[in-house]
């Protein structure tokens, strides 16, 4: 009787066991077929951004990107492809430079005080665009205060900030002595009942951040502007085209040299029309010249800023 009681706990014990191994077996198989990561993979993803970021690093050698100017006027200056052009374009601004046979290029413009967003494009010989980069410039008399970080609040842990920003995200330590300039509170909300200091602070804002950069994509801060109307921006478009029909009333069609894709302009009272450096006039808009336009929407028009005859 005995015996028989003992293999029935036997068998109970073995047969648990057998579920559990059976379990253990049906995890372990699923977890081999969950797709993996391998190392050489994730080298080939990141390399491309590296590249690209070395690239750009090299683009533009004077300002650094994230300056803080004492004035306003700059030198753009770099390198691109040779004996090929750079346009520049600002919200205050705009130019086009040729570059030299070994690709140097240099080119003073004037910024708007405050933050500036500054987008450079160089283009090859074939007037095909190559490669793009913005810089973030603050003109301000004081220039202590190390660097500019300006974007959009992504995230907020405590003290410490993510935004968007041109060049990707960057991380902001708020620190207990940290300028935090606020907007006017609305009129319905009072102020006694109003967040303070980074508190107040929502995501979507617009910060304009000066301080110390610790590491490429991080800084401690000494002063945060929030902005959440006006946010600056830089609505300036570049085209590379053939001019289809001359200017009639102010207006003329361009064929993009890179999808094909024909546009109305539109010159206005503030177009500059330049040709190999020299001042041109509307009359030198013939068909089929080749031509750099820069220039910005308003409305349901494409005001022209600039127009830089190619020869």
């Amino acid at each position: 009787m005995k015996s028989s009681l003992v293999i029935n706990r036997l068998a109970k014990y073995l047969v648990i066991l057998i579920l559990i191994a059976s379990f253990l077996l049906v995890l372990f198989w699923l977890w081999q077929r969950q797709p993996k990561i391998t190392k050489e993979n994730s080298q080939n993803l990141t390399t491309p951004q590296t590249n690209q970021e070395e690239k750009a690093q090299e683009f533009i050698k004077n300002p650094k990107d994230n300056s803080i100017l004492a004035s306003n006027k700059v030198n753009i200056e770099g390198q691109a492809d040779p004996d090929g052009y750079v346009a520049i374009l600002a919200s205050t601004d705009q130019a086009v430079v040729i570059t030299t046979s070994d690709g140097q290029f240099s080119k003073e413009i004037e910024l708007g005080q405050g933050l500036n967003l500054v987008e450079v494009i160089s283009i090859l010989p074939d007037f095909k665009q190559d490669k793009k980069q913005t810089l973030t410039l603050l003109v301000s008399g004081d220039k202590s205060q190390g660097a500019v970080f300006a974007g959009t609040v992504k995230s907020i842990f405590d003290t410490y900030l993510t935004i968007t920003t041109p060049t990707g995200q960057k991380n902001l330590r708020s620190q207990k002595s940290t300028n935090i300039i606020l907007p006017p509170a609305p009129k319905d909300q009072e102020e006694a009942t109003s967040p303070s200091g980074i508190k107040a602070i929502r995501v979507g804002d617009y910060l304009i951040a000066e301080g110390e950069i610790s590491s490429p994509d991080e800084m401690t801060t000494t002063k945060i502007e929030v902005l959440r109307e006006d946010k600056p921006q830089n609505n300036k478009k570049l085209m590379v085209g053939r001019i289809l029909v001359s200017p009639r009333q102010n207006l003329f069609s361009v064929k993009d040299i890179t999808n094909s894709e024909i546009t109305e302009f539109a010159l206005f009272k503030n177009t500059q029309i330049t040709k190999v450096d020299k001042e041109a006039k509307p009359q030198d808009l013939t068909k089929d010249a080749n031509a750099i336009i820069i220039y910005h929407q308003d409305g349901d028009k494409n005001l022209v800023d600039l127009i830089y005859l190619l020869p």
